[in-house]
């Protein structure tokens, strides 16, 4: 009787480990932990002039909602994890924000957009914080991804005019990019054309630079004008992954006619490499 109850004993208890680490597991499938070597935080001064009108301080409710999030872990020792810099600014429109998520991993950099609708309530305006960070977080680590996820359905519908929550759909556009799927392309052209969310645009944009088809071309130079410089920088990006002298040629009117620095710089960098492919093919 003895040995029986000793056996009911360790069973029950290897029964209880076993469902936790199921759920272990189930949570960390579900909230990917994002550790980096240091969180920095930016604020534009046009937004600090209205915060300060609104009397908000929007830096401190962004690193409360970073405080509160358990996905951003910061460990100064993983020097391999990279650095977020986290900037905050006033869209083109009044009323919204935007904030900008910049990893940067030794010579890679990672470029992450959420739009915010602009509040002067405090309480709202970090929970407005706390889903921009998630999306953020989505958008550099990826979400789940599930192996019954119709993900070029989902890209399909969306670039119709079908109603896709933008993390749904970013998570469906990185496993086109993933899976490298040439099915998408018409899509995501489409998408490209029609979204007004900078993070889904964003995705589309690196799906399509996976890509490397130059029908795709016209539509990221399209996108790509009137768009803040961050964004023109990732069209340039990009574009360069489909050279022409399609490419070549906008490539030239952004590296001497456009007045950022940074596009200037990226677009040159893209017509050399450019012209060297049309050189040599």
């Amino acid at each position: 009787m003895r040995i029986k109850y000793k056996y009911k004993y360790i069973l029950a208890n290897l029964l209880i480990f076993l469902v936790m680490c199921d759920c272990q597991c189930q949570r960390q499938n579900q909230h990917s932990d994002f550790v980096v070597t240091k969180i920095t935080l930016d604020m534009s001064e046009n937004l600090l002039k209205v915060a300060e009108a609104q009397q908000i301080d929007p830096k401190l409710l962004l690193q409360d909602a970073l405080n509160n999030d358990p996905s951003f872990l910061v460990n100064p020792e993983k020097s391999d994890s990279g650095v977020l810099h986290l900037s905050l600014v006033i869209s083109s429109q009044d009323n919204e924000l935007l904030l900008i998520g910049n990893l940067m991993r030794k010579d890679q950099e990672q470029l992450a957009f959420a739009e915010i609708d602009f509040t002067a309530d405090q309480e709202a305006l970090k929970q407005k914080l706390s889903v921009a960070l998630a999306y953020l977080r989505q958008q550099l680590v990826g979400g789940v991804q599930k192996s019954d996820l119709n993900y070029l359905a989902l890209i399909k519908n969306a670039s119709e005019g079908q109603d896709v929550n933008p993390i749904t759909l970013t998570n469906a556009l990185q496993r086109a990019r993933d899976k490298k799927d040439k099915k998408s392309l018409p899509y995501v052209i489409s998408l490209l054309g029609s979204t007004s969310n900078l993070g889904i645009a964003n995705a589309c944009l690196m799906l399509l630079a996976q890509l490397q088809d130059n029908s795709a071309l016209p539509a990221i130079i399209d996108f790509a004008h009137g768009k803040p410089a961050l964004i023109r920088r990732q069209a340039i990006i990009a574009a360069r992954h489909m050279p022409s002298k399609l490419c070549a040629e906008w490539l030239v009117v952004m590296a001497y006619g456009h007045d950022d620095p940074m596009v200037r710089k990226e677009a040159l960098k893209g017509l050399l490499e450019v012209e060297d492919y049309l050189k040599h093919n």
